[in-house]
């Protein structure tokens, strides 16, 4: 048994438009006519804009809806690329990456700085030893 489908009547003409299962966007054209019907509702609603009264209350309602599909449209395109599983762990992996690269670089400057601190100790220890010895009184030599 097939699957029942809605079907309404095309915006722009009379002809009747399946539409497509629940949770895709309603078609309010028929899609044989190469979007003649789609283009006259349009020209259509454009000259009612600017009608007084419900022509134009209505001409702005379908603008409005029109508008909202689009962003929906490009909200739609965002989340697939942005927020889609394999996007978030795509952005989540260069995340880890980056964050790897920096702790790195810190990790090599510490231990850089750790080594830079050990000759000046080793330094200063050799001058203290070469201080003691050559005088062993405290007092620096008479030259």
């Amino acid at each position: 048994m097939g699957v029942l489908v809605a079907v309404w009547p095309c915006a722009g003409g009379v002809r009747p438009v399946p539409q497509p299962v629940r949770g895709a966007r309603t078609v309010r054209y028929c899609q044989d006519r190469d979007g003649a019907c789609e283009r006259s509702a349009l020209e259509a609603r454009e000259r009612g804009l600017d009608s007084p009264a419900l022509t134009g209350q209505v001409a702005w309602a379908w603008e409005m809806v029109d508008r909202m599909e689009g962003v929906a449209d490009r909200l739609a395109g965002s989340l697939m690329s942005e927020l889609s599983v394999a996007g978030v762990e795509r952005r989540v992996a260069d995340a880890r990456a980056e964050a790897a690269g920096h702790i790195a670089i810190a990790q090599r400057e510490r231990d850089a700085s750790q080594q830079q601190a050990e000759l000046a100790w080793r330094e200063t220890a050799t001058a203290l030893a070469l201080i003691h010895l050559l005088e062993p009184t405290g007092r620096a030599p008479n030259p």
